[in-house]
C-alpha cells in the first residue's frame, strides 16, 4: 500500500486547496506543465489562462478542465464583489459538470465540485456531493477529511437549532457525529460523548480514530487528563489507513513544524503514521512518566479556547493587506491553521501571552521566548471586521521602552523574525492553576550489567513547601514522582513512577531525598524527571539531554562522583561493594562547613602486576568557581588546593571508593570538587568533577 503523495500536492490539500492525486491522466504538453507550476505558486489567474489555451486546442481534455475547475474555485473564493464569486464558481462548476457527463469516476471530480459549493456557502450541496464521492471512491483519504470539514463549517456558520434540525433529517453517521459536535460546542459534553460512544459501538462510515479523538476532546473539557490522553493513544493505535492518519493530523496540524510536515509527507504505511504521532507527542511531553501527556491535554484546552474566541470564517490567503501580500514572507506551516485567525494560530502554538495591549489593534508579548506579535483588523474594500491579522508594526498603544526597535523599518524586520520563529515552533505552558516548584537533581553514571551503563538520577523534593501548601493538616504529604528515558528516536527505553507518602514538615527548607536508576546501552538520551503533589497544585518537571558514557573496553575508567551527607556501611565485610553501602546523596549540592562532605565513586579496570596486585593514587582538589574564593586559605589570588591525596594497592581491579572531607577551614562559596585517579602501574589518569556550595551553617 503506497500512501505517499507529492510534496506540493499534499501541502495544497492540507492548506485547504483541494486537488486530487498527482500525475496526469492524459499526455501533458508544455501548457499543462506551466499551469501546474502556476498552481504550485498559487497564481490562479495565470493558471486559468494557460489551461484555457489547452482546452481551446483540445476541448475534450479532461485533465485541463479538472485543473481549471480547481483554479476557478481558488480564484473565486477571495473576491471583492459577490458577482465575481458567482462568475468564478459558476465557471468552475461548468468544467466539473463537463467531466461528470463523460466520466463520473475521473479522479475526485465530485469532491472538487463539492468544494465549489463550500466556497459559495452552499453546505448541504457540498455535503451531498462529498458523500457521493466517498461512496464511489472510499479510498480517497482527503475526501473523507474534506467531508468532515464541510460538516464542521456548516455547524460553525449555521444557527445551532437550524443546523441540528437539518442534521436530524440526514441518515448518515457524519450527521449523527456532528449533532454531537453541536452539543460539545454548546458545552453539553455528556450528550456529545454519548453520541461518540454510540458510534464507536457499531460499524461507522467515520474513521474510528476520528471518533476516539472526539472523545478525547470531551474528556479534556471535563478535566480528565488521563482519559483524554488514553483516547488519543487509542486513536493512534487504531490507524490502519491514510484516512485515519489525516484525521489525526487534522487535530495537531496547528502546531506542526516544517520538518515534521515534511516527514509526514514521506510516510508510506500505517505503521509509519503510528510512529510519527507517537513521536510527535512524546517529544513534547514535559512529564513522560506521568499517567497523562500534559502537552497533549494543554493542546486540547487551547483548541477549546480558539474555537470560542478566534474562529476564522473566511479563507486563508495572502490578499488581506500589503504585509500578507506574499506567501514567501511566511513559513509553510502558516496556512495549515485555516480554521482560526492569526491570533488563534499564535495562541494554539504558544498559549496565553505574558503581556498584551487592548484596543482595535493589539500586540502580544511572550517574555521567555522574546517574541512580539502585532494584530490589526482585517479590512477588505475599506470594510474592517473583528478578525485580526498579523501587522508588521504596532497600531495604537504599546509598551514603550519594552518594545525593542527604534523605527518602523526595524520593527518590521523584527516582526518577520518573530513570525518565522512563532509559526514554526510551539511550547508548553502550565495553566495558571498550577504552581511550579523546583526539584533539585543530579545525574551520575556507573558501570552496569552486560556492558550497559547504570544511570542514577538523585533528586530532592521540597517537602517543607509541599507541607505548607496543604489546605488542611494531613498525616502525609502525597507526591507522585517519575522518571522516563527516551532514545534519540524518541522511543521510550524505560520509565518508573511511584507515589511517595511523607510525613509533613513545618521547616520551609525541609527536603526529601530519593533516586531513580536505569540500565541503558551507552548512547544519547532524553531524560525527564517530574514530581507533582496529589493534594495541591504544586508540580515540577525537568527534561534534559544526557550522554551515557561507555565503561567497557581496555584502560582505566571512572564513574561520576556523588557528593553525600553520609555514607553508611551496611555490612561488616571487606571489600565493600555498592550494595553494601547506603550513600545519602545530596542533589542540592549545598554543604555546611561544620560537617564533612562524603565523596563516593567507582574505579574500573586498574592494571595488575604479575602478582595480581594493583596500585593507584587518588587526589581530591577544590577549585573556587569565583576568583579569590580561597584567598583566606591559600593567601593567593587564584589556584586550587589539594585537600587530600592517598595511594592504595590491592587485588581488586574495580574498587569502590568513598571518603569524608573535612570542610571546616574552607571559606563559604561556590566550588568545583575534582577527583583525579592515577593508575601507578600504567601512568594513566582519569578525573571527574562536581560543583558544590559551601555555607557557614
Amino acid at each position: 500500500m503506497n500512501l505517499r503523495r507529492t510534496g506540493w500536492l499534499m501541502m495544497l490539500v492540507l492548506f485547504g486547496v483541494p486537488v486530487g492525486p498527482a500525475g496526469a491522466v492524459e499526455q501533458e504538453g508544455d501548457g499543462l506543465v506551466e499551469a501546474r507550476e502556476a498552481m504550485h505558486r498559487q497564481q490562479w489567474s495565470r493558471a486559468i489562462r494557460l489551461l484555457t489555451e489547452v482546452i481551446r486546442d483540445e476541448p475534450e481534455h479532461l485533465e485541463a478542465r479538472y485543473l481549471r475547475g480547481i483554479c476557478y474555485g481558488e480564484r473565486g473564493k477571495h473576491p471583492t464583489l459577490e458577482s465575481r464569486i458567482k462568475d468564478f464558481l459558476s465557471a468552475g462548476g461548468e468544467d466539473f459538470q463537463f467531466i461528470l457527463a463523460r466520466d463520473s469516476l475521473y479522479r475526485d471530480v465530485l469532491y472538487q465540485y463539492a468544494v465549489l459549493h463550500r466556497y459559495a456557502a452552499d453546505y448541504p450541496e457540498a455535503i451531498r456531493l462529498g458523500h457521493a464521492q466517498i461512496r464511489l471512491k472510499p479510498d480517497l483519504a482527503h475526501a473523507h477529511v474534506g467531508l468532515y470539514k464541510f460538516y464542521w463549517r456548516f455547524i460553525v456558520e449555521t444557527n445551532p437549532d437550524k443546523a441540528r434540525r437539518w442534521l436530524r433529517e440526514q441518515e448518515t453517521d457524519y450527521a449523527a457525529f456532528f449533532i454531537g459536535e453541536i452539543h460539545r460546542r454548546g458545552t453539553l459534553n455528556f450528550s456529545a460523548d454519548a453520541v461518540y460512544a454510540d458510534l464507536l459501538k457499531r460499524p461507522s462510515d467515520l474513521s474510528t480514530s476520528a471518533l476516539l479523538l472526539a472523545r478525547a476532546r470531551v474528556h479534556s473539557a471535563w478535566h480528565k487528563p488521563e482519559l483524554a490522553t488514553a483516547f488519543v493513544e487509542q486513536a493512534i493505535a487504531a490507524i490502519k489507513s491514510e484516512t485515519d492518519a489525516l484525521f489525526l493530523f487534522n487535530d495537531l496540524q496547528y502546531i506542526v513544524s516544517p520538518a515534521e510536515l515534511e516527514a509526514f509527507n514521506q510516510i508510506e504505511d500505517a505503521a509509519g503514521y503510528r510512529r510519527f504521532f507517537e513521536t510527535f507527542w512524546a517529544q513534547r511531553n514535559p512529564m513522560p512518566a506521568a499517567p497523562y501527556n500534559a502537552r497533549l491535554v494543554e493542546h486540547y484546552r487551547r483548541l477549546r479556547v480558539a474555537e470560542r474566541d478566534f474562529l476564522f470564517r473566511g479563507f486563508r490567503g495572502w490578499y488581506r493587506n500589503w504585509y500578507t501580500g506574499d506567501a514567501q514572507d511566511f513559513p509553510i506551516t502558516y496556512a495549515l491553521s485555516s480554521d482560526f485567525d492569526d491570533r488563534g494560530i499564535i495562541f494554539i502554538r504558544h498559549g496565553e501571552p505574558d503581556d498584551f495591549t487592548i484596543g482595535e489593534a493589539s500586540s502580544w508579548m511572550y517574555k521567555d521566548s522574546l517574541m512580539i506579535f502585532h494584530f490589526a483588523p482585517t479590512c477588505v474594500a475599506g470594510i474592517c471586521g473583528v478578525t485580526k491579522h498579523f501587522s508588521p508594526v504596532p497600531r495604537g498603544r504599546i509598551w514603550g521602552g519594552r518594545l525593542v526597535g527604534i523605527d518602523a523599518f526595524e520593527q518590521e524586520r523584527m516582526s518577520k523574525d518573530y513570525l518565522d520563529k512563532g509559526l514554526t515552533s510551539d511550547r508548553h505552558r502550565w495553566p495558571d492553576r498550577f504552581k511550579i516548584m523546583e526539584i533539585p537533581h543530579i545525574v551520575a553514571a556507573f558501570r552496569g550489567q552486560d556492558r550497559r551503563t547504570l544511570i542514577e538520577v538523585h533528586y530532592a523534593l521540597p517537602l517543607g513547601r509541599l507541607s505548607r501548601a496543604l489546605d488542611e493538616p494531613d498525616d502525609t504529604v502525597a507526591v507522585e514522582v517519575g522518571m522516563a528515558v527516551h532514545d534519540s528516536a524518541w522511543r521510550r527505553i524505560g520509565f518508573s513512577r511511584k507515589i511517595n507518602r511523607l510525613p509533613p514538615q513545618n521547616d520551609r527548607a525541609a527536603l526529601a531525598f530519593d533516586r531513580f536508576q536505569i540500565d541503558v546501552p551507552p548512547d544519547s538520551y532524553s531524560v525527564a524527571l517530574h514530581g507533582r503533589s496529589l493534594q495541591t497544585p504544586l508540580l515540577g518537571a525537568h527534561t534534559f539531554g544526557y550522554r551515557a558514557p561507555r565503561f567497557d573496553g581496555p584502560g582505566l575508567k571512572m564513574s561520576d562522583i556523588l557528593l553525600a551527607d553520609a555514607v553508611i556501611e551496611l555490612e561488616d565485610t571487606q571489600p565493600l561493594g555498592r550494595d553494601d553501602l547506603y550513600v545519602r546523596v545530596n542533589p542540592v549540592g549545598r554543604f555546611s562547613t561544620q560537617k564533612p562532605v562524603f565523596v563516593y565513586f567507582e574505579i574500573y579496570d586498574l592494571a595488575r602486576s604479575p602478582e595480581g596486585q594493583t596500585r593507584y593514587s587518588v587526589t581530591y582538589t577544590l577549585t573556587p568557581q569565583q576568583r579569590g574564593g580561597l584567598r583566606g586559605l591559600l593567601q593567593q589570588d587564584e589556584g586550587a588546593i589539594a585537600l587530600t591525596a592517598t595511594e592504595q594497592q590491592g587485588a581488586i581491579r574495580s574498587p569502590v571508593e568513598y571518603v569524608a572531607i573535612d570542610m571546616k577551614d574552607v571559606p563559604p562559596g561556590a566550588y568545583e570538587l575534582t577527583v583525579t585517579v592515577r593508575d601507578e602501574r600504567t601512568g594513566a589518569t582519569v578525573e571527574r568533577g562536581r560543583p558544590l556550595d559551601v555555607r557557614d551553617e
